[in-house]
């Protein structure tokens, strides 16, 4: 990236790029991990709803972003792309190492943000909230 650049210009840069890319990917992800919190939980097939939630992202695009399980799955890209970003930018202006810093920051945002999304979804889709606990744990 041009060093000539000030630094808030890149950081925002970085969350552009972090936001575009995140709305990318959390379609397919939401949808995934929708249809296996549902069929872990015994609420759905695996099968019937993925082919669900495809069909809601083909045919009713502004329901599908609206809902609350997109957004969640959004924010947990989003906040794990823009760290990434961010703190590869910060290390790169401040000529630092990026490996170590971007491992660490990105490891305790992802897992911070998937555990809470994770008992968000075990919630709004499970039958039994306690029982899906009880099968991520063992």
């Amino acid at each position: 990236m041009d060093n000539n650049l000030s630094l808030i210009s890149r950081l925002t840069l970085e969350s552009v790029a972090a936001f575009v890319a995140a709305f990318t990917v959390s379609p397919a992800i939401c949808i995934i991990d929708k249809a296996i919190v549902s069929n872990a939980s015994g609420l759905e097939p695996l099968n019937i709803s993925l082919k669900n939630g495809f069909r809601s992202l083909i045919t009713t695009p502004k329901h599908f972003f609206k809902q609350r399980a997109f957004m969640l799955i959004f924010g947990v890209q989003l906040g794990t792309y823009a760290v990434a970003n961010n703190i590869e930018a910060l290390c790169e202006r401040y000529q630092q190492e990026t490996f170590y810093p971007k491992c660490i920051s990105c490891s305790c945002v992802n897992v911070t943000l998937s555990v809470l999304k994770d008992r968000a979804y075990a919630r709004m889709f499970g039958k039994d909230y306690y029982s899906y606990i009880l099968l991520c744990i063992m």
